[in-house]
């Protein structure tokens, strides 16, 4: 039977992986021992130890239950009393310690982020700023969690369904790609990091917008056009809304052409106007090159494209 195994980090030339919870272990060790002291002595404080005298004392013995009664000498010396051993009362050990270790146990297994992740009352650009720095600490665990577990767990789910015939022909459009599937991933964390990569791209663009007031040729070395898809793409963007580049180039022709249709009748306005002007001269027919006879020419062009 198959099985997956994902290791957190594996060191150099080894080929076991290591966890968090080895790192974490000496905190959860020292918050064990401070929790196990703590206990001890309240059990102290509660049932302590108790001094008795070495002889005169009534009664083989001693009655620890609320109300028990013990008997002793009543000749007045105090010796002869039971009492209780001196115990400590505090440890040192302030509340404050105890969940300063705890935070540090939590930090090791990343809680806070999966806590800021799930908060519904922090903006985006606020979870970026703080998630950024812990994306990059958490980011070779996710891609090896992706590529060491889940991506052999739903390849192979995919292979056995597909041969099951539980899963439908591809269509033709992905066929023409070869019919490769790329997984995409859409949990939480998983949106982070990929909002995270794309700060990056925001942020240039930020800077780029600055340089190209100055040298706009520059704008030569990005693509910027596919820095909009990889942003859309990695904030969740529908990919059934995103254009693909046969609809991009329709929607560009179709705008050059009714530029020019308006560039060519912005230049039959300002022809008709000089004709106008020159409305005396019809007579004579229009002389070579002048107003009269580009318009002549821009209407007989214009009759034909129709």
């Amino acid at each position: 039977f198959p099985y997956v195994v994902t290791r957190y980090y594996a060191p150099p030339g080894h080929t076991m992986g290591r966890g968090p919870g080895m790192t974490a272990l000496p905190a959860v060790k020292e918050l064990q021992k401070k929790r196990q002291d703590i206990l001890k002595a309240g059990e102290k404080l509660l049932n302590p130890p108790l001094l008795l005298p070495n002889e005169g004392f009534l009664g083989p013995v001693i009655k620890l239950t609320p109300g028990g009664v013990n008997f002793i000498n009543a000749d007045g010396n105090m010796n002869d009393k039971i009492g209780v051993f001196p115990v400590a009362q505090n440890l040192g050990y302030t509340h404050d310690d105890i969940e300063a270790t705890k935070q540090e146990i939590s930090a090791i297994f990343f809680n806070d982020l999966m806590v800021m992740a799930t908060e519904k009352e922090m903006t985006a650009t606020e979870f970026i700023r703080v998630a950024q720095e812990k994306m990059q600490m958490l980011g070779p665990f996710l891609g090896r969690l992706m590529t060491e577990r889940y991506n052999p767990i739903f390849t192979r789910t995919f292979n056995i369904l597909w041969e099951a015939g539980e899963i439908p022909p591809p269509p033709p459009a992905l066929m023409q790609f070869g019919g490769r599937l790329r997984i995409d991933y859409v949990s939480p964390l998983a949106k982070a990091q990929k909002a995270a990569a794309s700060q990056g791209i925001v942020q240039t663009a930020g800077f780029a917008g600055q340089i190209l007031q100055i040298a706009p040729e520059a704008a030569d070395r990005l693509d910027l056009e596919g820095a909009l898809v990889e942003v859309a793409e990695n904030n969740g963007w529908p990919q059934k809304l995103i254009r693909s580049d046969e609809q991009v180039q329709a929607i560009r022709e179709a705008r050059a052409k009714k530029q020019a249709a308006m560039e060519q009748a912005e230049q039959i306005r300002q022809l008709a106007e000089t004709a106008g002007k020159a409305a005396p001269a019809l007579s004579k027919g229009a002389e070579p090159g002048s107003a009269m006879e580009q318009l002549g020419q821009m209407l007989k062009q214009g009759a034909g494209n129709a």
